[in-house]
C-alpha cells in the first residue's frame, strides 16, 4: 500500500461524538484515554485480544445508534463534493478528496470489491468523513480481514500513528487467522512468523452469486446459517426476500434480516437500513420499535420503542398499531389505558390484522359481554383448545346467558377444558332448567334418571321432562315416550307413548318410527296394522336404525303390509347381519338355501347359519344340525349334528328334539337309544311335531323301547293325524280297519 505525503491521525477510532438522539447507549469516554499524540480515543489490539472484545463489544452497543444518527440527521461528509463519473472520481479520490474516497469504497462495494472498497474508507476515514469512519470501524469490529489487515500496515508503517511493532503483528496474524493472504505473507516475510491462513466464508454476494435456478438447496443453506446468526447469511436471506430469488418477494421480512445482519455489523445491511429509517419506511420504524421493547441488542428502553411503533403506527402499519395497543392493553412498561388500547387495535383490525380483531373482542368479552365471550370460547375450541374455552363460557355462563351455561354443564360433564365433575354439572344444569330453558330442563331430567351427580329420582325426572315437552323439546318427547313406552317411572301406557313419539318420529327420528312401528304391529295403545308399521319401518332403516333393518327386511321376505320383495330383504338382511343381527343372518341364510332373492348356495347358508349359531339363535343351530347331518354345504358329521340339535332342544326348538329322538331310535351316529329316543320324541310331541307323535305310536304299537300299549299308540297316531300328518292319518285308519 502506498504511503501518503502526510501522516493521517486514525480519526476512524477515535471517541465518537455523543449522539444527539435519545436513544443511543451511554459510554464512559474515561475508559478509552489516549495512549499517543496521534489517539484521542483507545488503540485497538495495544492490549491484544481483550482490546479487541472490548472494541466489538463497543460497536455492537453503539453501531445502530450511531448509523441511525448519522442518516437521520444531515450526513456529513469532508472535502468537496464528488464527482459522478468513475474515471474522474478515482482521479478525486488519489487527490484526497474525502468524499470521492467514500464514495469509490461504495461503488467498489457495489461491485463485490470489499478488499478495495474498505481501503478508500480507511483514506477516507483518515481525512474525517464520518461515515466513511462507521464503514471502516463496524468493518474493524466486525473482525473484517482487510480492514485487520490495513490496521496492521498502518502500525508497521506507521501511517499516521507511531511505527509499533507488536501492535502490527498483532493485527496482521488476526488477519492472517481470519483468512487475510497478503496478511500472512507480510508477517513472514518481514519478520519470519508463520501463521495458519484459515479459508474464507463466502459472503453474501457470493452466496447470492452460486444460487441455483431454483435455489432451494442453496436457500435452506443460507436460512440454516441466517437463523445460527450468521450475518452475511442474513443479509443473504434478506437479499432474497427483497428481490424475490427463489422465495416470495416480501419487503418486511427483507428489512427483518437487514436488521438482524446490522446489528451484527453487516456493513451493506447498516446501509440499508439506516437509508429504510431515513425514508420514514413504516416496517423499518416499527422493527426498531421492537428491538426497544424487547431489548434486542440494545439496552431495553419502552419510551422510545413507544416513540418508533408510534412513527410507524402513523403511517398506517397495522402490525406497529397491534403492538401498541396490546402494550396498552396488558400495561406491559407503560400503565394500562384500554381506551388508547382499544384506539390502537381498532385501527390495525381496521386493517384486517387478526390479532387486533381477536384482542378488540377479548377486551369487549373482558368487559362482560357475554356474546363475545360465547363467540370467542366458539373459537378456541374450534381451533382444540378447550381449556381456554371453558373460560370463556364460564365468563358468559356467569352472566346468565343461557347457551353458555349448558356448555359449561356439559363440559364438567365430559371433563372437557376442565376436571370432571357431575355435581357440578347437575348445578349448572339446574341453573339453565329453572331459567325455563328446554334443554336445561331435559339435560337435568337425565341426570336425575341416572343418578349421575345428583340423586336419582324418577318422579322428578318426568316433571322436567314434561315442562320440556311443553316447550316441544323433541328429545325430551323421545325419552318421555320411551319411559312411557317401558313404564319406566310412569304407569305403562303405549297410547300416551304414541302420541308423544309420533311428532318425533315424523321429524325423522329413526328410534321413535322403529319404537312407533312395533307399536303397529304388535296393536299396543292402538289397531294392528302392518301397512302403518311397514311404512315406519322402511323410515327408520333408510334413516340406519339397525334395529329396523331386521324387522323391515322380515316385511319385506314374508310380504306383510304389502307385497313380497326378496331381493330388497336380502339387502336389508345382510345389513342388518353386518351389524350382528343373530336373527337377520339366520333368515338369509334360509334364502340362501332356498335360492330366495339370490342364487342357491348351501355353502353360504352354512357360513351364515354358523355366524347366527354363535351369536346365540337356535334356529340356526337346527338348520346347522341339518346341514352336518346330511353332509349338505358342508362335510357329513353326525357327532357335530347330534351336539348342534342338544343345544338346539335344551332351548325348546321342538324339531330339534325331534331329530335328536329319530337318531337315537335308529342308532344313527351313536348306539342306538330307546329310552333316550322315547325322551326326545315326548318333548318334540308336546312342542306340536307331529312327526315326533307319528314314531311314539309307532314305539307303542310295536312295544320298541317301551311296553306295548295299543291305546298309547292309537293316542299318539290321533295327535299326529289331527295335524294333518300323512303318516299318522294312514296309521290310525290301518287301526280302525284292523
Amino acid at each position: 500500500m502506498k504511503k501518503s505525503s502526510t501522516k493521517i491521525a486514525p480519526v476512524f477510532i477515535r471517541p465518537l461524538k455523543k449522539p444527539s438522539m435519545a436513544f443511543s447507549t451511554p459510554v464512559d469516554q474515561n475508559k478509552f484515554r489516549p495512549t499517543s499524540r496521534f489517539h484521542r480515543g483507545f488503540q485497538p489490539g495495544k492490549i491484544g485480544d481483550a482490546s479487541m472484545r472490548r472494541t466489538r463489544f463497543i460497536f455492537q452497543r453503539l453501531v445502530i445508534p450511531v448509523i441511525i444518527t448519522v442518516f437521520l440527521t444531515a450526513l456529513a461528509g469532508a472535502g468537496a463534493a464528488a464527482p459522478d463519473n468513475l474515471k474522474a472520481l478515482e482521479e478525486s479520490a488519489r487527490s484526497g478528496n474525502a468524499a470521492a474516497q467514500f464514495k469509490l469504497g461504495q461503488r467498489l462495494l457495489e461491485q463485490n470489491k470489499e478488499a478495495r472498497a474498505i481501503d478508500w474508507f480507511q483514506k477516507a476515514a483518515g481525512h474525517g468523513h464520518v461515515e466513511a469512519r462507521y464503514k471502516f470501524a463496524t468493518a474493524l469490529a466486525n473482525g473484517n480481514p482487510e480492514a485487520m489487515f490495513l490496521m496492521g500496515l498502518m502500525y508497521k508503517d506507521g501511517n499516521g500513528v507511531d511505527k509499533d511493532r507488536a501492535l502490527a503483528i498483532d493485527w496482521l496474524k488476526k488477519a492472517a487467522t481470519a483468512g487475510h493472504e497478503k496478511a500472512a505473507r507480510v508477517l513472514a516475510r518481514q519478520w519470519g512468523i508463520n501463521v495458519e491462513v484459515k479459508r474464507k466464508a463466502p459472503t453474501a454476494t457470493q452466496e447470492k452469486k452460486t444460487a441455483t435456478p431454483d435455489g432451494k438447496k442453496d436457500l435452506r443453506r443460507i436460512k440454516k446459517r441466517a437463523f445460527a446468526g450468521d450475518p452475511q447469511a442474513q443479509f443473504a436471506l434478506a437479499e432474497r426476500y427483497r428481490t424475490g430469488d427463489g422465495i416470495e418477494k416480501n419487503e418486511a421480512m427483507a428489512l427483518k434480516w437487514y436488521q438482524r445482519a446490522a446489528r451484527q455489523g453487516q456493513v451493506d445491511a447498516q446501509s440499508i437500513f439506516a437509508t429504510a429509517l431515513k425514508k420514514q419506511n413504516p416496517e423499518a420504524l416499527f422493527l426498531m420499535g421492537l428491538m426497544y421493547r424487547t431489548g434486542d441488542g440494545v439496552i431495553r428502553n419502552i419510551p422510545l420503542a413507544i416513540k418508533w411503533l408510534e412513527k410507524a403506527a402513523a403511517k398506517g402499519h397495522a402490525g406497529s398499531q397491534y403492538t401498541l395497543g396490546s402494550m396498552y392493553e396488558n400495561g406491559d412498561g407503560v400503565t394500562k389505558d384500554i381506551t388508547r388500547a382499544k384506539k390502537w387495535l381498532r385501527l390495525a383490525a381496521d386493517q384486517g390484522h387478526p390479532e387486533a380483531k381477536d384482542a378488540l373482542t377479548i377486551i369487549d368479552a373482558e368487559n362482560g359481554d357475554a356474546d363475545i365471550a360465547c363467540r370467542l370460547a366458539r373459537k378456541y375450541a374450534a381451533a382444540g383448545d378447550t381449556t381456554k374455552a371453558f373460560a370463556w363460557y364460564l365468563k358468559a355462563a356467569k352472566k346468565g346467558k343461557i347457551t353458555a351455561i349448558i356448555k359449561v354443564a356439559e363440559s364438567l360433564a365430559h371433563g372437557t377444558g376442565t376436571r370432571k365433575s357431575l355435581a357440578k354439572a347437575a348445578r349448572w344444569y339446574r341453573r339453565a332448567a329453572e331459567k325455563d330453558d328446554r334443554e336445561g330442563q331435559y339435560r337435568l331430567a337425565l341426570a336425575l334418571i341416572s343418578g349421575r351427580g345428583v340423586k336419582k329420582s324418577l318422579p322428578r325426572a318426568v316433571v322436567w321432562l314434561k315442562k320440556a315437552v311443553a316447550g316441544n323439546y323433541l328429545p325430551a318427547r323421545l325419552k318421555l315416550g320411551m319411559m312411557y313406552h317401558d313404564g319406566l317411572g310412569v304407569k305403562q301406557d303405549f297410547t300416551e307413548a304414541l302420541r308423544l313419539l309420533r311428532p318425533v318420529a315424523a321429524a325423522g327420528n329413526p328410534r321413535a318410527a322403529v319404537t312407533i312401528a312395533g307399536l303397529y304391529a304388535d296393536g299396543l295403545g292402538t289397531a294392528v296394522n302392518h301397512k302403518k308399521a311397514r311404512t315406519w319401518y322402511t323410515r327408520a332403516a333408510v334413516a340406519g336404525e339397525t334395529e329396523a333393518y331386521y324387522r323391515y327386511g322380515r316385511y319385506l321376505r314374508l310380504g306383510i303390509g304389502g307385497g313380497k320383495d326378496f331381493k330388497g330383504a336380502v339387502r336389508w338382511y345382510s345389513r342388518a347381519a353386518a351389524a350382528g343381527d343373530a336373527n337377520a343372518g339366520f333368515e338369509l341364510g334360509l334364502m340362501y338355501a332356498r335360492g330366495q332373492g339370490v342364487r342357491a348356495s348351501a355353502a353360504e347358508a352354512v357360513k351364515l347359519f354358523t355366524q347366527a349359531a354363535k351369536n346365540g339363535n337356535t334356529a340356526a343351530r337346527y338348520y346347522l344340525g341339518l346341514a352336518c347331518e346330511n353332509g349338505d354345504g358342508t362335510r357329513r358329521n353326525l357327532v357335530r349334528a347330534r351336539s348342534l340339535y342338544a343345544r338346539a332342544a335344551k332351548r325348546g326348538h321342538t324339531s330339534a328334539a325331534f331329530r335328536l329322538g329319530l337318531l337315537s331310535l335308529i342308532g344313527r351316529g351313536q348306539l342306538q337309544d330307546l329310552a333316550a329316543a322315547l325322551a326326545y320324541l315326548q318333548k318334540a310331541a308336546v312342542g306340536g311335531e307331529t312327526m315326533a307323535a307319528f314314531f311314539l305310536g309307532y314305539m307303542y304299537e310295536t312295544g320298541t323301547g317301551v311296553e306295548k300299549d295299543m291305546k298309547k299308540a292309537r293316542e299318539y297316531y290321533s295327535r299326529a293325524a289331527k295335524g294333518e300328518n300323512l303318516y299318522g292319518i294312514d296309521a290310525i285308519n290301518a287301526l280302525i280297519n284292523r
